[in-house]
Order: structure tokens, then sequence, then C-alpha cells
């Protein structure tokens, strides 16, 4: 009886662990989902993060390190690249203009040397300072110096006017000691001359002819029209004939005017300040705002000058100069004035 009852157990039991077929289907099921789908694992409540995703078999993450980085590494390489023939460009062309530069001042040099070598000869060997108004060698000189001046930059068209005046060659006229102005032919002519911009300080001015640089005539000089002003700060032009000049807003601050023929010439809002203007002629001058102060006008001839708004604060010895009934002082009236007494 009781190995009857342990064979029937084991049958019981048996039928209990026994799969149906249904259950063996949803087994095999189960097995082959996890195979072929691993994110529908156990873990499939689980996210990931969207770099971990699998594509064909690569996270996005390794396939970003794959194509991303290769990229930016060849757009670096490019940008560096083209940094690089910029710069090489920029510095080829700095190079050329400097060269360039180079070139062209060897070329006035060279030009400048001719010019005075060509101006010695006529002085040594072709009597250019014995010659006399209208002379071959005059006129030979005179075209020689358009010339060269229309070639070379402002600095030597400086250099050029210094040069001559060093050579007396293009002084106009002198003041003698008892100041009457004898005027003279300067040897080369300045007439026609386009000296706009040109630095003249340190030239040797002294009795040059100046009379002709105005806006009206044919020589043009704008360093005495007031585009230039600060060019004559210090000038030495002692006994220079600057008659009928327009010096309107130039600086002469310091310069030396002494014995210099300003005869009419156009000074309005000039700064004449410290300037030596002993013994110049001033008749007719327009000085109206001009700036006069400790300036040496002694026995300077004032004699129909316009001193409107001029500003005399320090002048020196003024009550030397030569004024007369005909002479407007600063605040209008003319001379003499109760309104402006002559210190």
């Amino acid at each position: 009886m009781a190995s009857k009852k342990s064979l029937l157990h084991m049958l019981f039991v048996g039928s209990l662990n026994e799969q149906g077929p249904v259950e063996q289907e949803l087994n095999r099921l189960r097995s082959k989902k996890q195979q072929h789908f691993p994110l529908l694992s156990s873990s499939l409540n689980k996210k990931k993060l969207w770099t971990e995703r699998m594509i064909v078999g690569k996270s996005v993450w390794e396939w970003l390190s794959l194509l991303l980085v290769p990229l930016l590494i060849g757009l670096g390489t490019i940008w560096v690249t083209n940094q690089q023939t910029t710069l090489q460009n920029a510095l080829s062309e700095q190079q050329y203009r400097n060269d360039q530069d180079i070139a062209q001042q060897a070329r006035w040099d060279d030009i400048l040397k001719a010019y005075r070598d060509g101006i010695d000869t006529l002085v040594l060997t072709d009597g250019l300072r014995t010659s006399h108004e209208g002379d071959d060698v005059q006129r030979v000189a005179h075209s020689r110096t358009l010339d060269v001046l229309r070639q070379v930059d402002q600095s030597r068209k400086g250099a050029v006017i210094a040069y001559l005046g060093d050579l007396g060659l293009i002084q106009g006229g002198y003041r003698d000691n008892k100041g009457i102005w004898y005027e003279e032919k300067s040897i080369i002519s300045l007439d026609g001359v386009d000296l706009r911009g040109v630095d003249l300080r340190g030239a040797n001015l002294v009795s040059v002819d100046l009379s002709s640089f105005s806006q009206v005539g044919r020589t043009i000089l704008p360093v005495f029209v007031g585009i230039v002003v600060d060019d004559l700060v210090g000038a030495d032009l002692r006994r220079a004939n600057l008659s009928r000049a327009d010096l309107s807003g130039v600086d002469l601050s310091r310069a030396d005017l002494s014995g210099a023929n300003l005869n009419g010439a156009d000074l309005r809002g000039a700064h004449l300040l410290g300037a030596d203007l002993f013994g110049a002629d001033l008749r007719g001058a327009d000085l109206r705002g001009a700036d006069l102060r400790e300036a040496d006008l002694r026995e300077a001839d004032l004699i129909e000058a316009d001193l409107r708004e001029a500003d005399l604060r320090g002048a020196n010895q003024l009550v030397l100069a030569h004024l007369s009934s005909d002479t407007v002082l600063p605040d209008g009236s003319r001379y003499p004035s109760k309104s402006w007494p002559i210190p």
C-alpha cells in the first residue's frame, strides 16, 4: 500500500512540472526576444542616453568620435593654413612696398645729385653767377630747376631751395644800411615753381624774392597761404622780399624778418609770436587778427598798416615804430588814438 502511494505522488508532481505546448512556445519566444532584442531584455524599463544607442553595432558617441573629431581637425587645419597664407601675402606685399620705396628714394637721390652737379657746372664753368637776365645759361638753370622740382618729393624740394639759397642764386634784392630796398633780379627765378607743402625750415632765404608767392601769382607756395603753417617757425627771412605775399594764417613764430619787405603783404591771422620785425617794411600790410605778442617792432614801418584785433601784448618798442594817421590800431581807431594809446 505504501508503494502505491509513493508512485501516485511522483506521478502528480511530474504532471505539475510538465509544460504544455503553449508554455513551451512562450518560453521559446522569450528566449528568441532576448537574443535579438537586447534592449528589450530584463532592463527594458531602464532608459539609456541617446549617445549610448546602438547604430549598426556602434553607439552614437562612437560614431561622433569617428566622424566629428576628424572633421574638426580638418576645419582647423584649413583655418590655420588660410591664416598663414594671408600673413605671408601681407608680408610679401609689405616687402614689395618697401623695395619699391627704397628704389624710389634712390631714384630721387640720383635726380637731385644730377641737378646739383649740373648747377655746379653752370656756376663754375659756364658763368652763371655773372650772367645777365635773358642769357641762355640762366634759362637753362631755371628750366632745370623747374624740372627737378616736378620730379622729386617734398623733402628734396626743400633741399633744392636750400641749395640754391646757400649759393645765393635765388636772392632778389637787398636793403642798405639806411633801410632803402634795392630790387635785383635773382639769377634763378622761382617764378612758376610749385612748392606746396615744402618744409623750408633751415633754408637760407635771406633776401630771397618771394613776392610772387601768392594765391594770385603764377608761383604756388601754400606754405605761405596757410596750408602748411608750421614750416616757417624760426625761419631766417632777413631782408627777404615778401611784398604783397599771401601769408595769412602762417606760423612765423620766432622767425627773423628783420629788414624784410612785407609791403602790402596779407598777414591776417598770422602767428608772429616773438618774431624779429626790426626795420621791416610793413607799409599797407594787412595784420588784422595777427598774433604779434613779444614781437620786435623797432623801426618797423607800419604806415597804412591795418592792425585791427591784432594782439600786441608785450610787443617790443612799438613806440619806436613808424606809424601814420592811416595806421589802423587794434581797436579800430587811427593813430594817434586816445582809446588805444601807444605805450
